[in-house]
């Protein structure tokens, strides 16, 4: 299976930012399975650009669902997945 664009993916990323308040908190402690985090994984890495392109500060995108998910993802499977500090270094510095 080729590997998706981050574009490809047809859900709202916008649903993966929220800020990981108390009652997010209680959400994520159901953590999705690692199928669940590789089948969404362009929906959190599109997430994370338009955090970036809002000019949130990294604090601020380090609270977020997305982030802990990208995060998951790369624990559990380095070698497929970069970590969360490297895509947002990368995103960073790619042109809009």
């Amino acid at each position: 299976m080729p590997p998706r664009t981050v574009d490809e993916c047809p859900c709202d990323p916008r649903a993966h930012i929220l800020p990981m308040s108390q009652g997010n908190r209680a959400a994520a402690s159901s953590a999705p399975s690692i199928g669940e985090l590789e089948a969404k994984y362009p929906l959190y890495c599109k997430a994370l650009r338009l955090l970036i392109q809002e000019g949130r500060t990294l604090a601020e995108i380090q609270r977020t669902v997305c982030w802990g998910r990208l995060e998951q993802l790369h624990i559990c499977l380095p070698g497929r997945y970069k970590s969360p500090d490297y895509l947002h270094t990368v995103l960073q510095r790619s042109p809009v």
